[in-house]
């Protein structure tokens, strides 16, 4: 192997160096993103879920006992 060849897989090394660094920072931006899609997941669907299934049994039980002066 020649010095001219030492040097291309040198300079090969450092561009596939910063296109894995570069691929690290996209990496992170991307969980970072799921993170935070998780997140709105949680607060506008879960959430509201659980409060329903508290709050249904004490409407509905208001309501049902309203219905028995009618009855």
């Amino acid at each position: 192997m020649n010095e001219n060849d030492a040097n291309k897989m040198r300079e090969q090394l450092e561009i596939q160096s910063k296109a894995l660094s570069h691929l690290q920072k996209d990496m992170a931006h991307i969980k970072n993103y799921f993170k935070w899609m998780l997140i709105g997941t949680v607060v506008t669907f879960v959430v509201p879920l659980i409060a329903a299934i508290i709050i249904a049994p004490i409407i509905i039980g208001k309501y049902m006992k309203n219905l028995e002066g009618l009855f």
